[in-house]
């Protein structure tokens, strides 16, 4: 083990958080517009929502974890 308990009570809290915050952000994603840029092939702006919704989960995730 390279964790102390500690350390893995943490590693499992921040595994939480981080896919609680994936989901968070998930429901604000615009799909619909994210499928019609795939759709069209303009993986650019498919890139732009997606980043958005990257930054959203770790302002999430930060959030979550400092409380």
């Amino acid at each position: 083990p390279y964790d102390n308990e500690e350390q893995g009570i943490d590693r499992v809290i921040r595994s939480i958080l981080s896919w609680e915050a994936c989901a968070q952000a998930a429901q604000e994603l615009d799909k619909e517009q994210l499928m019609k840029y795939l759709n069209n092939r303009e993986t650019a702006k498919a890139e732009d929502i997606m980043r958005e919704a990257l930054t959203n989960a770790q302002k999430y995730f930060d959030r979550m974890y400092k409380e």
